[in-house]
């Protein structure tokens, strides 16, 4: 009984010791801002934190589309014990000086969804924003060929996000890209700011115009029950198509179940992934740089 009792507490003892000896990997994350897709990859990542082998930790840190307040965010994040950064710029240019301090002490970086104008980070990962912007383009084109077969040249609008941002760059690179090859199509662009409100007063005047719009391509679906909204008021319902990003559920696919668009691009979230890059970063597992 004395032998199993001594075996019994040195294994315990030698657990202990593993346990203690583990390595916690602190991960922070900066998110731009909040959101039904936003809400949806933070949980996503917090949830991840019991997914793998490794003990982890997953703060997420949210500067309420403020950009100012996303710099002392990460300034701050940069002086405590954080292994590394996940960041979703707010915008790209001004966040990029806080980003670069973080490198220069050594701390690994992994933009996603966004990027910031330097190059020093260590992987990216997200979706392809200028093919979503590519396929938005065809599947318009695709409805509006009926109208152009009967020698209409029918208005087609798209509403961006805040073209500081690179989601909102990429996305209208890739409609421009296509609408620049049709002139049989009235293309015009507006940014706006990722609201339903500034969409919803976009879409108003438009609506008003002696030539209103017969598409709608908008840069989230959020953006899209904005324009959703000013076609009602505006009596317009089945004069007027629109298109958002996202497909979550809940937002963009009931949108198109109830009619309300005539599609959504599902732009996809996959927190885990995000942490799963994470560890392989710190691990010193095979990875690759852009995802």
């Amino acid at each position: 009984m004395r032998n199993t009792f001594f075996i019994l507490f040195t294994l315990l003892a030698i657990l202990t010791s593993c346990s203690e000896n583990e390595k916690t990997y602190r991960i922070a994350v900066s998110q731009c801002g909040s959101g039904r897709w936003r809400d949806k990859v933070s949980r996503e990542m917090l949830a991840a934190q019991h997914l793998y082998d490794q003990d982890v930790k997953v703060d997420v840190i949210e500067a309420h589309d403020d950009t100012e307040l996303q710099i002392r965010q990460i300034d701050s994040l940069a002086d405590t014990d954080m292994d590394l950064l996940v960041v979703a710029p707010n915008e790209a240019a001004p966040v990029a000086e806080a980003i670069a301090k973080v490198r220069k002490k050594g701390i690994p970086v992994i933009y996603f969804d966004r990027k910031a104008e330097t190059n020093d980070y260590t992987a990216f990962i997200g979706g392809n924003n200028v093919e979503a912007g590519k396929a938005s383009a065809n599947y318009v084109l695709n409805l509006a060929g009926p109208l152009l077969a009967d020698g209409h040249k029918p208005k087609v609008v798209e509403i961006t996000g805040a073209m500081t941002s690179s989601p909102a760059q990429e996305r209208h690179e890739g409609f421009s890209s296509m609408m620049s090859d049709h002139e049989e199509l009235e293309y015009i662009c507006k940014e706006a700011d990722w609201t339903s409100d500034e969409a919803c007063r976009i879409a108003e005047e438009l609506l008003d115009s002696e030539f209103p719009p017969v598409f709608f391509f908008c840069h989230n679906d959020g953006m899209a029950t904005g324009v959703y909204k000013a076609v009602v008021e505006k009596n317009a319902e089945g004069k007027v198509q629109i298109l958002g990003i996202d497909g979550l559920p809940g937002e963009g696919i009931e949108y198109v179940q109830f009619g309300h668009q005539v599609g959504s691009y599902v732009y996809p979230t996959h927190g885990e992934l995000i942490v799963k890059l994470a560890l392989d970063i710190l691990t010193g597992q095979p990875y690759e740089r852009d995802n």
